[in-house]
């Protein structure tokens, strides 16, 4: 059973098409910048930021 659901997620795995790893690459700059957007105002407050 172990061996047929690992066959199936690879066979699933090569089956996608654009790989979600090449999605992660196409995105990764935008992501980035958003997850900076989120977090800048918390950063901008801690004590950390004000020691700098």
């Amino acid at each position: 059973m172990k061996e047929r659901l690992r066959d199936l997620q690879i066979q699933a795995s090569t089956s996608l098409d654009p790989h979600p790893a090449d999605v992660f690459e196409l995105y990764k700059e935008d992501l980035q910048r958003q997850i900076h957007e989120i977090f800048a105002p918390a950063l901008q407050n801690s004590i950390f930021y004000k020691a700098l």
